[in-house]
């Protein structure tokens, strides 16, 4: 099985390894391979839109290669390794999809803006649906975010000229449901889209990563941003959700930037350590303090280490395959089939108790590292990645570090 091992700066990376490729991969001296974990209740499921939303995931099986055909499907992940269905909902037919808290929110391919409840026992039921075949956002143009109850569609007006404004629109979801029209108007293009969370949305515009407030008419431009350009946005690493990722350089032809802010202040974000590779990002996938960043290189798919923001990411290597979601140390890949793959065999710890250096060896820089983390509420401390500190952590802690290192 192989071992990933520490490397050097993000900007020597070395790319050598064929994409796809299930053999070892050599990358600035690490080789990984996830390894494959059998999943009873998804191999026979197809999976795209997979989203997590705590300690359940959502996922479309488009195929509807599962019981009850194409459906949306809801699953406990409390154990991530191995996931249970709780709930599913026939549905024909999705193109973006979002799940937060009680609600998923999709559109599907009869123009439909549609909410689904999610209830406490697994249950699915639709709440509400708004036709948006006579408008600009019909679902085959622009793109939606789903943050803190409000719903944000952008889309090209409808016009001769080549140079058109885009017209974006904003509802509310109440209580029971329903889709609330909050407002809409025209603004410039937004190179992408995405919930930033606490009813913030960002977008680029002309190479500057801009935020719109739940309600906001106009932007908030970030000054003290560095340019993105054409991007990927990933949100934070869960528990405070406080850093933000922007995969840069989408067309680039010779390098790209993992770029990270942190977003304490939504309105001023912060940058942090960057990191470059050769290449461009075509992929990210933030999740359990990884980063798995798909890449047009040869090598394919890239994994880096988040877990200390103020550093900035920490490049783990080359891996295969890539990731549609990431949860803890699981990670999974959708398709015509969704695969379960575990990634301690691509992180240099020995186990979860294993937190500062040097790798591979327990002692008393670990139980620093872990006690010091509990005590600020950082990531680091959150063992199994569910969002909260609490005692769960600290007996994972105690167990992982009497089992001692292999």
């Amino acid at each position: 099985m192989c071992r990933a091992a520490s490397v050097g700066s993000a900007g020597s990376l070395a790319l050598v390894a064929g994409l796809g490729s299930f053999a070892c991969v050599a990358f600035g001296g690490v080789d990984c391979i996830p390894e494959f974990v059998p999943s009873p209740a998804l191999q026979s499921v197809s999976g795209a839109h997979l989203q997590r939303d705590g300690d359940r995931m959502v996922l479309q099986d488009y195929l509807g290669t599962g019981a009850g055909g194409p459906s949306i499907r809801l699953y406990d992940i409390s154990v991530p390794a191995s996931p249970v269905e709780i709930g599913s909902i026939p549905v024909p037919g999705v193109r973006q999809m979002e799940f937060r808290g009680d609600w998923i929110v999709y559109r599907d391919t009869l123009d439909d803006l549609v909410t689904i409840e999610v209830g406490v026992d697994g249950s699915l039921v639709e709440r509400d649906r708004v036709d948006l075949f006579n408008s600009p956002f019909r679902s085959g143009r622009g793109e939606m975010a789903f943050e803190s109850g409000v719903v944000v569609l952008n889309a090209a007006a409808d016009c001769p000229l080549l140079d058109c404004p885009w017209a974006y629109r904003l509802y509310r979801i109440g209580s029971d449901g329903s889709l609330i029209l909050s407002g809409d108007g025209f603004g410039p293009d937004i190179d992408f889209t995405v919930g930033g969370g606490d009813g913030v949305v960002y977008g680029t515009i002309d190479g500057s990563l801009v935020a719109y407030g739940s309600l906001s008419d106009d932007p908030v431009r970030f000054d003290r941003i560095a340019e993105v350009g054409e991007g990927i946005f990933a949100d934070g690493l869960g528990l405070d959700s406080s850093t933000a990722w922007v995969l840069d350089g989408v067309f680039s032809s010779n390098s790209s930037t993992l770029y990270a802010f942190d977003r304490t202040d939504p309105a001023d974000l912060l940058p942090l350590p960057s990191a470059t590779f050769a290449g461009w990002g075509t992929s990210l996938v933030v999740g359990g303090g990884l980063a798995v960043v798909g890449t047009s290189s040869p090598n394919g798919n890239l994994l880096f280490d988040l877990r200390d923001p103020e550093a900035g990411a920490r490049p783990l290597g080359s891996i295969a395959p890539g990731a549609s979601l990431i949860v803890g140390r699981t990670m999974y890949l959708g398709g015509s089939q969704v695969r379960v793959y575990d990634l301690s065999p691509c992180l240099p710890e020995c186990n979860a108790a294993d937190l500062a250096e040097p790798f591979g060896v327990l002692d008393l820089d670990d139980v620093v590292a872990f006690v010091s983390g509990f005590t600020a509420g950082a990531p680091i401390a959150d063992l199994d990645w569910n969002g909260v500190l609490d005692l769960d952590d600290v007996e994972g802690f105690v167990v992982a570090f009497g089992d001692g290192c292999p």
